[in-house]
């Protein structure tokens, strides 16, 4: 799934920095200088951080607010409220790529 959401998102025109955890995320954010016009994240990245919790990080040390739409096929009532908690937009996979494309350019914007 992330490779192809990759190659959709670099079709549409963005530029992407693909990694496949919240660790490696915050490194390449790092090394790149935090320069993110929005983040799009899966909620479980398996081990380690969740997508939201890699965002705030991301947020914190950017030092700046950064548009974030997590994506996630989870439908636990907890799962969703910790989402909501984080303030961050949310889609439910199976994403539609309209709906992607139009809330992804609707987050950048803002």
């Amino acid at each position: 799934m992330r490779l192809g959401l990759e190659a959709t998102l670099n079709e549409w025109g963005y530029e992407t920095l693909l990694t496949t955890c919240g660790e490696d995320a915050l490194d390449l954010g790092a090394k790149d200088g935090w320069r993110f016009d929005a983040i799009l994240t899966d909620q479980r990245l398996g081990a380690g951080l969740t997508g939201s919790e890699t965002a705030k990080e991301i947020k914190r040390r950017a030092g700046r607010a950064i548009p974030t739409l997590l994506l996630t096929g989870d439908t636990a009532k907890e799962r969703i409220a910790e989402i909501d908690a984080s303030g961050f937009y949310l889609l439910h996979k199976p994403v539609a790529t309209d709906d992607l494309r139009r809330k992804l350019a609707e987050l950048i914007q803002r």
